[in-house]
């Protein structure tokens, strides 16, 4: 998978979960971390805070709680 091929999903996407990017690329989601790391360092997506406290009781897929937004510049 290319850097470009990210981006490219990210124009359709707006905003997505880690947990959704592994699924659509078939890779595991650590796989992705580097690259989506660099395309936050360009300023291209950022990482969104989610809006809820996580209490830590480990039901939920910390993937699914992981969401990148792409920037609107």
């Amino acid at each position: 998978m290319l850097l470009s091929q990210l981006s490219a999903y990210f124009a359709r996407h707006k905003r997505v979960c880690l947990a959704d990017l592994a699924a659509h690329f078939d890779v595991q989601p650590e796989a992705l971390q580097g690259m989506l790391e660099l395309l936050v360092a360009k300023g291209r997506i950022k990482r969104v805070e989610t809006p809820f406290n996580c209490g830590g009781c480990s039901k939920c897929d910390p993937h699914q709680l992981e969401i990148y937004e792409r920037r609107t510049n």
